[in-house]
């Protein structure tokens, strides 16, 4: 998007109190968009936040999901 502010992926780790190496795993795991540019590696305010809406509603799914019946498997 065009005026969309772009963060380091430093800074998007210290606001995340993340680390950068668990912010590239997310863009391996295509959790979280980036712009490359000059060899550097921004994210877009928008996809950060996009990320973390999908991830608050991944764990609120997470949250009510009800266990299995069954219970583990037995050996």
């Amino acid at each position: 998007m065009l005026g969309d502010p772009l963060m380091a992926l430093s800074e998007v780790a210290a606001l995340l109190r993340r680390s950068e190496r668990t912010l590239r795993r997310w863009r391996q795991d295509g959790l979280l968009r980036d712009v490359r540019l000059g060899g550097s590696v921004w994210i877009r305010r928008s996809d950060l936040e996009r990320a973390l809406r999908a991830d608050d509603a991944n764990n609120r799914d997470a949250a009510t999901h009800e266990p299995s019946v069954m219970g583990p498997p037995r050996r």
